[in-house]
């Protein structure tokens, strides 16, 4: 039924709402489910769900499937510390839809993420919908992306630089923010190869993200048009940069301005 019509007294609910897991059994919870879907009912709906918990975590997690309330059921159920729950929720993150993996990922990122969920989000960076599919558009990538960033391990930036490559822009924007939040010899050389992306956004992103890392980027046409249009001296700095980065644990060969000058050359011409 509308809104209009379920909950007419929006205040008077929210009392009775509070109520409702001493009062009613588990054939109370279709209706907390319901008022889930309501900005102004949906603290005291979990939090009376929340309190009945065996009795609502079944029901919860069959309403799953209501893409209206998905990400507020997948947060109420995370918050209630139920291995059943949690184990749903991370569920979403292989469903067949994009929009139900991405409420999956915001739902963690709601109740708090941990390195065990690294893998999951990896498959989710890494799974590519065909492109005649709908509603792929990219956004549970993205959400994955940012996820992995929070983390901030090293082992989240091989996925980090596969959503590089990311056919969508703005799950590549959001990649490149991620991994400047990471750092490391191998984020600065993916994150230097970002600014010669198509799209100004994901160069501007991933200028920023170099700069947070303590690398001089030119504020120029490097950003504005890609690194196929810096000057030579321009492209040797930045590229240079990253032959510092990446001798920093010690190897030789390298150590030389004169010698970085020309691995910095050779690495330029392979980007043409």
């Amino acid at each position: 039924p509308p809104r209009s019509t379920l909950f007419p007294y929006t205040t008077l609910f929210r009392s009775l709402l509070n109520h409702f897991a001493e009062i009613f059994d588990q054939t109370a919870v279709p209706t907390l489910i319901a008022a889930l879907s309501d900005p102004e009912t949906r603290r005291s709906a979990a939090d009376a769900l929340g309190r009945m918990q065996d009795a609502a975590i079944p029901q919860l997690i069959k309403a799953l499937e209501h893409s209206d309330t998905r990400r507020s059921i997948a947060v109420t159920l995370g918050k209630m510390q139920d291995e059943r729950g949690i184990q749903a929720v991370m569920q979403l993150l292989g469903h067949k839809y994009d929009p139900a993996r991405r409420d999956g990922i915001l739902a963690l990122r709601d109740i708090g993420l941990d390195p065990s969920m690294i893998p999951a989000l990896t498959q989710v960076v890494e799974t590519r919908v065909a492109e005649n599919v709908f509603d792929d558009g990219g956004l549970a990538r993205q959400e994955a992306a940012k996820a992995l960033g929070e983390l901030g391990s090293p082992s989240c930036i091989s996925p980090l630089k596969v959503a590089l490559g990311d056919p969508r822009w703005y799950v590549r924007e959001s990649a490149a923010t991620a991994l400047g939040r990471i750092g490391g010899a191998e984020v600065i050389a993916a994150l230097s190869i970002a600014l010669q992306d198509q799209k100004h956004e994901v160069r501007e992103f991933a200028a920023q993200a170099l700069r947070s890392l303590g690398c001089s980027v030119p504020d120029e046409r490097g950003v504005i048009g890609g690194i196929e249009q810096m000057t030579e001296d321009a492209m040797v700095s930045l590229l240079c940069e990253v032959c510092l980065a990446l001798t920093s644990g010690g190897r030789p060969g390298l150590d030389s301005i004169e010698q970085r000058r020309e691995v910095a050359r050779e690495i330029g011409r392979e980007l043409y």
